[in-house]
């Protein structure tokens, strides 16, 4: 399906039986070298959301929470 185009009924039948889960990265950062590996992923993307967010679920991952803001 190209952008803009409607999806044809075999897709949307597709889409109306998919299922999608609950994932959390923090529950798959097990070592500190994930924990690294994850970051740095992060920071090479330059966006201070997506290492923020890469944060938070490191901290997660070790059993802590950022303060807000």
């Amino acid at each position: 399906m190209n952008e803009g185009e409607l999806p044809s009924k075999q897709e949307e039948n597709i889409m109306a039986r998919t299922r999608t889960v609950p994932w959390d990265a923090a529950e798959h950062l097990e070592t500190e070298e994930d924990m690294a590996i994850y970051l740095e992923a992060a920071l090479e993307e330059n966006d201070p959301t997506l290492v923020a967010a890469a944060l938070e679920d490191i901290a997660r991952a070790k059993g802590k929470t950022l303060p807000a803001g």
